[in-house]
């Protein structure tokens, strides 16, 4: 067998996937590997799923967010704050709505 040399070899040992049933594969693939929920695996992401141990995207957001003195980036700070006042507003407009709606129910 030709392959064998490096399939047995440990360098290459993060590069084989492991041995599952088809059924077991297709519940990984949607669970662990759909990063974005869209139904199909990209090649990002399964390069992602396939080397978790190597390029954890949390430790790469992680990384990202802080700065050489362990503060958050301004960027991420201003769009958490934007991301806080978004739902403020969601939630003051499901607030009316369900407010409406209990007020149209009334005869």
């Amino acid at each position: 067998d030709e392959g064998k040399k490096w399939r047995d070899d440990p360098q290459w040992a993060p590069s084989m996937p492991e041995m599952m049933t088809a059924i077991k594969r297709k519940i990984e693939l949607r669970e662990k590997v759909d990063c974005n929920f869209d139904g199909r695996v990209s090649f990002l992401e399964y390069l992602l799923y396939q080397y978790k141990d190597f390029a954890n995207p949390a430790d790469f957001t992680f990384r990202a967010m802080k700065t050489e003195h362990l503060e958050e980036h301004p960027e991420i700070v201003k769009a958490r704050k934007a991301l806080e006042d978004v739902n403020k507003a969601i939630q003051a407009y499901e607030a009316e709505k369900h407010r409406l709606e209990e007020e149209a129910k009334k005869p």
